[in-house]
C-alpha cells in the first residue's frame, strides 16, 4: 500500500490532480482510498467520481476518523 499526498490550488476536492492519482491507484492496485475532511464532502466527491469514466468503482471516499475506525476494527 502506498501513500500519495496531493497538493492543489483548486478548491474542489475532486481536482484534476486527485483524479489522476486515483486513476493511477486503480491501475496499479485495483483500488484506492481518498480521505476528505467531512462526510458531506465525501458524498460530494463520490458523486463527482460517479460521472468520471473509470472512477465509479474501486475507490473508497471517507474521512480520516472513519478510515481509522474501520481499519482498527479489522485488527
Amino acid at each position: 500500500m502506498s501513500l500519495s499526498l496531493i497538493m492543489s490550488q483548486e478548491e474542489r476536492l475532486a481536482s484534476t490532480e486527485v483524479m489522476r492519482a486515483l486513476r493511477e491507484g486503480i491501475r496499479q492496485a485495483g483500488a484506492a482510498t481518498l480521505l476528505v475532511p467531512s462526510f458531506s464532502q465525501a458524498l460530494d466527491v463520490q458523486r463527482a467520481l460517479a460521472v468520471e469514466n473509470g472512477l465509479a468503482l474501486g475507490i473508497e471516499v471517507t474521512t480520516p476518523s472513519a478510515w481509522v475506525r474501520d481499519t482498527w476494527e479489522v485488527w
